[in-house]
C-alpha cells in the first residue's frame, strides 16, 4: 500500500515543529530525535550502494547481474518516497518536454528514477551505473 507524504514526512514535520516552540532539554531531545532520522535514511542509502556495487562486482554472469540489479533497482524504487520520485519526475517532464507524454508511463518511471539516483549518487563516489542502468531500462522498454 503506498504511503500519503504525511505518513512518511509526518513525524518528521512534528518534530520541526515542536523544535520552533522548544526550549533547553525538549529542544536537545528534538535535535536529537531529528539527527537519528537522518543518520537511518543515511544508512538505508549506504546499504543500497553497498548491495548495488556487491552485485555489479560478483561474479555472477552478466545476465544474472543485470537481473539482480533490475531487481534491487524495483525494490529501491518501490522503498523510496513517492515526493522524490514525483519531484524528480517533474524535473524530466521539463527536461525531456519536447517528447515526455510520448513516453510509455513505466520509461517515465525508468527516467524519473534515473534522474533521482543520479543526484543522489553523484557526490563524492561518482557512482553512476545505478542512474545509467534505469536509463537502458527505459529505452529498452520504449523499443519493446
Amino acid at each position: 500500500m503506498e504511503k500519503t507524504a504525511t505518513e512518511i514526512y509526518g513525524p518528521i514535520f512534528n518534530l520541526i515543529n515542536q523544535l520552533v516552540n522548544a526550549t533547553g532539554d525538549e529542544k536537545i531531545q528534538i535535535e536529537k530525535a531529528l539527527q537519528e532520522a537522518n543518520t537511518k535514511t543515511l544508512h538505508e542509502f549506504q546499504s543500497f550502494d553497498e548491495e548495488f556495487d556487491k552485485i555489479k562486482n560478483s561474479n555472477l554472469e552478466l545476465e544474472d547481474r543485470l537481473q539482480s540489479l533490475n531487481e534491487l533497482l524495483d525494490k529501491k524504487m518501490n522503498e523510496t518516497s513517492h515526493l522524490d520520485i514525483d519531484e524528480s519526475k517533474y524535473a524530466c517532464e521539463k527536461i525531456y518536454k519536447p517528447f515526455w507524454n510520448s513516453l510509455d508511463s513505466l520509461s517515465q518511471d525508468y527516467l524519473a528514477m534515473a534522474y533521482y539516483l543520479f543526484r543522489l549518487f553523484s557526490g563524492e563516489n561518482n557512482d553512476f551505473s545505478p542512474s545509467v542502468l534505469e536509463y537502458c531500462r527505459a529505452i529498452e522498454n520504449e523499443l519493446a
